[in-house]
């Protein structure tokens, strides 16, 4: 046998294994985990955004606070000593890793929803308002929304 084909004939049944694997997987073993719950589709992940986002309202209102007021580990003292550092971060000189630093520092969701009630009771704004900016600039950086977002998803919520 000639090496062209040799050649041709791995071209060929390299070409079949794939299409045979491309079929093996979509057709019979990613249903399978789909059917399972092992992965997610496009709808289930964009879900999981949505929760997200109902997680960093809930937790940067009084919201989950007002549900769970018997939950709350922190003084209303040291609940206003972190409202105070996330106001005074939005000064001249945006110093957000002192309100990034405040969230950090609440050591449970319930305390950070308590914190938001307390700085909309000193200030009038809600606390995400706030962060999101309430003029021509933005208080928070993308990069400090993926921070709290971490630190919510990851915190325990009592």
């Amino acid at each position: 046998m000639s090496d062209k084909a040799e050649t041709t004939k791995y071209i060929v049944y390299g070409s079949v294994a794939v299409v045979v694997l491309v079929f093996a997987y979509f057709g019979i073993i990613k249903p399978i985990t789909n059917k399972l719950g092992l992965t997610r589709d496009k709808g289930e992940r964009e879900g999981d955004r949505d929760r997200e986002k109902i997680g960093r309202q809930q937790t940067l209102s009084p919201i989950l606070y007002n549900k769970n007021k018997d939950k709350v580990t922190i003084s209303s003292a040291r609940a206003n000593q972190l409202a105070t550092q996330i106001y005074i971060g939005d000064d001249m000189y945006d110093d957000e890793a002192k309100a990034v630093g405040a969230i950090q520092n609440t050591g449970s969701l319930v305390n950070l929803s308590y914190v938001a009630k307390v700085f909309y009771d000193k200030t009038g704004i809600g606390l995400e308002t706030f962060l999101e900016g309430t003029g021509m600039v933005d208080y928070m950086e993308e990069e400090h929304w993926d921070t709290i977002d971490d630190y919510i998803s990851k915190t325990k919520k009592y």
